[in-house]
């Protein structure tokens, strides 16, 4: 209940962003990283928040000492990778839990073919494996405020 109206006050507040919860994949040995809920304007393709999360996991996998240059991140939602052309608000209208957030999840592929469980776990196989350019309009919520 606390999520819902977090949501609707979100999306009151803010009809052009789409509210997400951004969290590692339960069996993916990368990072959490330290920003779980981000709020991205509708017109975002998956592939630049994507981008942005991989700069997350970049973040904290320096102050961790984790990941290398050799992995891929790829996004999951409801077990499946969306297509990085896709619009967030797309992603979102066919996909939005019941409390007004949109959940993704995110795992690795080694590029050299050595695959984590968070890709088989999630859905097999990814179908996209491209980056996009950064979006500074993305913002993480703080609070349930968005930081400037």
């Amino acid at each position: 209940a606390k999520r819902q109206a977090e949501a609707q006050e979100i999306l009151v507040k803010y009809p052009d962003r789409v509210p997400i919860i951004c969290e590692r994949s339960a069996r993916s040995d990368l990072p959490q990283i330290s920003k779980r809920k981000f709020l991205v304007p509708s017109t975002m393709h998956v592939g630049e928040f994507k981008y942005v999360i991989h700069k997350h996991i970049q973040q904290t996998a320096a102050q961790e000492g984790k990941v290398g240059p050799d992995q891929t991140i790829y996004l999951f939602v409801a077990g499946t990778s969306p297509r990085t052309t896709a619009y967030m608000s797309e992603v979102y209208d066919a996909h939005r839990d019941a409390d007004g957030f949109l959940y993704i999840t995110y795992g690795a592929e080694n590029t050299l073919g050595e695959e984590s469980l968070a890709v088989r776990r999630d859905s097999g196989a990814p179908r996209v494996a491209e980056e996009a350019e950064a979006s500074p309009a993305v913002a993480p919520l703080v609070a349930g405020r968005r930081r400037s």
